[in-house]
């Protein structure tokens, strides 16, 4: 599952870079380093990954209490309590972060690379 993260990240991030070319060539043409490029993207990245992250907590929360509250004790007549197991949450978050930084390499790495002067040429 988390190889399909990875790859849906980097194909976004290098769909972003290939549609701001012209940006990132305008970018480096005004004087803005390599790395500071390469940051800009692995920021992008880490940014996709966190709002990921506020989402699906948001919306798991959400249904888990819905579930807990309301569907268990109606449906099955049980009724439990709702639990979210926090540490094991943080690790998952921990280690989404940290994949989407790793797609985030590639496409930081061909931003990084664009010649100003083709860039600013590019359709």
């Amino acid at each position: 599952m988390l190889l399909v993260v990875v790859v849906g990240i980097s194909d976004t991030l290098a769909a972003g870079v290939i549609e701001r070319t012209r940006e990132i060539g305008a970018l480096r043409v005004v004087g803005v380093p390599r790395g500071a490029i390469r940051r800009m993207v692995l920021l992008e990245g880490c940014a996709l990954g966190v709002l990921g992250l506020v989402l699906a907590t948001a919306t798991g929360s959400a249904l888990g209490t819905l579930w807990v509250k309301a569907t268990f004790p109606y449906l099955f007549g049980w009724v439990i309590a709702f639990h979210f197991p926090l540490g094991y949450a943080l690790q998952v978050a921990a280690l989404t972060v940290v994949a989407c930084v790793v797609a985030a390499l590639v496409p930081s790495r061909h931003a990084a690379a664009l010649q100003p002067a083709a860039a600013l040429r590019h359709e």
